[in-house]
């Protein structure tokens, strides 16, 4: 069977969905909050207006039961997601570390230090801090716009990489040997 240009053409043009996310909107101020569904599962369409005639059915099932929803793709949701996180970050070009020694500043806190390089990356100084540093401590300021910045950052990341795959080694290792010892327990004793 030859396969014609038109056909590649067609094949290209096909759109998978590895799901939907099914939102009915709640009201908070009566004690009703959002109710949010998931289909996970690999669909196909042949084009856009095909997905959106399934998502306008999928929504008419719905709403049957529900009221008024809400449906997009996981693909849909994700785009959001990240435009949203781009949007934030470029109303912040400029974040910051707030380093004491061997600890940073907590963001969004007065006065936690903490270890945790995640946890201390500032959107914005706090308004009392100046780029100078706090005046009458050995504070260290981290623009990140300072390669510094970019290294304490991948220090950090190379460790809590470190850390995870230890902790779920050693929890794969604890459920293992939980099972033997019920498998003992309950066939062996």
């Amino acid at each position: 069977m030859e396969i014609t240009e038109k056909g590649i053409e067609k094949i290209m043009d096909i759109i998978e969905v590895s799901g939907f996310h099914i939102v009915s909107q709640g009201d908070p101020s009566v004690g009703m909050f959002d109710a949010e569904w998931e289909i996970r599962n690999n669909f196909y369409f042949d084009n856009q207006k095909e997905l959106d005639e399934f998502k306008e059915e999928l929504s008419k099932l719905f709403e049957g039961y529900v009221g008024d929803v809400t449906i997009e793709t996981f693909d849909e949701r994700l785009i959001q997601i990240e435009t949203e996180e781009r949007e934030r970050y470029q109303s912040y070009p400029v974040r910051y570390l707030i380093r004491d020694g061997n600890n940073f500043k907590i963001a969004g806190s007065t006065a936690s230090y903490s270890s945790a390089v995640g946890d201390a990356i500032h959107m914005e100084l706090p308004h009392w801090m100046s780029e100078e540093g706090y005046h009458g401590h050995d504070t260290k300021i981290i623009r990140s716009d300072n390669p510094e910045f970019r290294e304490i950052l991948l220090e950090a990341a190379g460790q809590l990489e470190s850390e995870i795959n230890n902790e779920e080694f050693r929890l794969k290792n604890a459920k293992r040997n939980l099972a033997l010892i019920q498998q003992e327990l309950k066939y062996g004793v």
